[in-house]
């Protein structure tokens, strides 16, 4: 027995966006992996983006999952943080393209597709915002997570086209400890005192 036709179609879209990213995504393509007629994308979402709003859904879903198992020590939040930096960059690796893909294919916050995955961004960046208010005041917590999210994409995406040393992980990983511990140093209460000395 098949699976249901938007089943089908999402396993598809997924496939799509593993193997060739954003710009490989074609509804007749996705209807033909899915063994059903290219309608029936448009029946089952909003259009073919909408689609990839939800395999983008899940692939955020997988990231909060992910950062909320690393090993948290309550009295080493830095280390926390430093943590959940690496495990970011290595799930990145892990999702190749599609995680480019993500970046390429702005949300949609008009449809019911787009609400579900900026939910799911959302989610992911309370589990960010909360090892960083351990560090950082909470009234800057927020922005403090966005600099460490935008400068972990920032280097992962560099890692992925290779422009960053060649593409060595390594590399990208004593990258990101360094420019994550700069930010929390600069923006720790801890700083200001020594400053003020």
């Amino acid at each position: 027995m098949k699976e249901p036709i938007k089943a089908r179609l999402l396993k598809a879209t997924e496939a799509s966006l593993r193997e060739t990213g954003a710009r490989g995504l074609k509804a007749r393509q996705i209807a033909a992996e899915a063994d059903c007629a290219v309608g029936s994308i448009y029946k089952s979402f909003s259009n073919l983006e909408a689609a990839a709003d939800l395999v983008i859904a899940t692939v955020f879903e997988r990231l909060r999952a992910t950062l909320t198992a690393v090993d948290h020590t309550p009295n080493a939040p830095r280390d926390h943080a430093i943590a959940l930096s690496a495990a970011y960059l290595e799930f990145a690796r892990h999702e190749g393209k599609l995680w480019l893909a993500i970046f390429e294919l702005p949300a949609q916050p008009d449809t019911p597709e787009g609400l579900i995955r900026q939910d799911a961004l959302a989610h992911v960046f309370a589990e960010a915002h909360k090892a960083v208010a351990t560090i950082v005041p909470e009234d800057d917590a927020a922005d403090v997570t966005q600099m460490i999210w935008a400068s972990l994409h920032g280097l992962s995406h560099l890692e992925a086209t290779g422009t960053l040393a060649g593409g060595d992980p390594s590399v990208t990983n004593a990258l990101a400890r360094r420019v994550v511990e700069a930010i929390l140093e600069k923006e720790s209460p801890q700083k200001e005192t020594d400053d003020n000395r």
